[in-house]
């Protein structure tokens, strides 16, 4: 049997989340919450809600402050950071990324050399490379010569958020960045 309070309190929380507009952009919140009068906040407050519950939703004008203006229609004009999802749908990710520009597209690969290399467990190092970045070995292997500082090595992404280092013509290890 379900527990009646259990629904009650789903319906309760999907009431506040679904039940109206977001208001937190709306400017005349700002208005009240900027008044130093408690009287003249809290009449402030009530002025709105009553506005609210005798305009329907469908009528309700959207809330807009001309102080703001300037940067909306700033933000309007400025090319989009993300692209529109409905472009791209039904491309794979292979595909996708051909369509991006050249200097947005993913790296898969760089070539760095090892500045620093230490061992920090049984089989395990720790190598920090030319360019800043710390890496850890997550996998150990017997008779795997490890790289020197100087050598130079390929970090490449592999599937699943890995990635590996390849390392002469040794079979890759996997590796995480640390720093």
């Amino acid at each position: 049997m379900i527990n009646k309070s259990a629904i009650m309190i789903a319906a309760a929380g999907a009431s506040l989340l679904l039940g109206g507009p977001a208001r937190a952009h709306d400017p005349g919140l700002g208005r009240c919450l900027a008044m130093a009068d408690k009287e003249a906040r809290l009449a402030c407050y009530d002025a709105i809600a009553r506005a609210e519950q005798s305009t329907p939703a469908a009528t309700r004008p959207a809330p807009s402050d001309t102080a703001a203006a300037p940067a909306v229609a700033a933000a309007a004009s400025a090319p989009a950071a993300v692209p529109n999802p409905r472009a791209e749908f039904g491309f794979g990710a292979a595909e996708r990324e051909e369509r991006r520009a050249v200097d947005q597209r993913q790296i898969d690969e760089v070539v760095v050399r090892v500045t620093e290399a230490r061992q920090v467990g049984a089989g395990y190092w720790q190598f920090v490379m030319d360019d800043g970045s710390a890496w850890r070995l997550a996998e150990t292997r017997s008779a795997y010569r490890m790289p020197r500082p100087g050598d130079e090595v390929k970090l490449r992404r592999a599937s699943l958020g890995s990635y590996l280092l390849v390392f002469r013509s040794q079979q890759s290890l996997r590796i995480r960045r640390i720093e």
